[in-house]
């Protein structure tokens, strides 16, 4: 693979960490990758949308949908006190900006 090239993707990725990926080579062929964590530092680019969680130990929070998603969404039943909530849609659609959520 090459630095800054732009590549067709065969699929749709899986989006957990560690799932896999596929990109076309020139040849035709295609690669198989794998999905690395994602990681926000405080002096890199930020996401557009964070919600700031609570501790796990501190809220009620699941796993949904564990066999799609490999364990990576969740459920939180627990109220949030973030001003972010305020301007999100009550449904989420496919267009919206993603939300991310930070733990402490």
């Amino acid at each position: 693979l090459e630095l800054n090239k732009k590549y067709k993707m065969r699929s749709r990725p899986r989006e957990y960490v560690g799932g896999e990926f596929y990109l076309y080579m020139d040849d035709g062929t295609y690669q198989s990758l794998v999905n690395p964590p994602v990681t926000f530092y405080p002096d890199s680019i930020q996401p557009p949308q964070v919600l700031n969680l609570p501790a796990l130990t501190e809220v009620g929070i699941d796993s949904i949908d564990e066999h799609r998603s490999n364990g990576g969404e969740f459920i939180l039943f627990d109220d949030l006190a973030d001003p972010l909530c305020s301007t999100l849609n009550e449904v989420s659609e496919d267009d919206d900006t993603p939300v991310f959520g930070k733990l402490p």
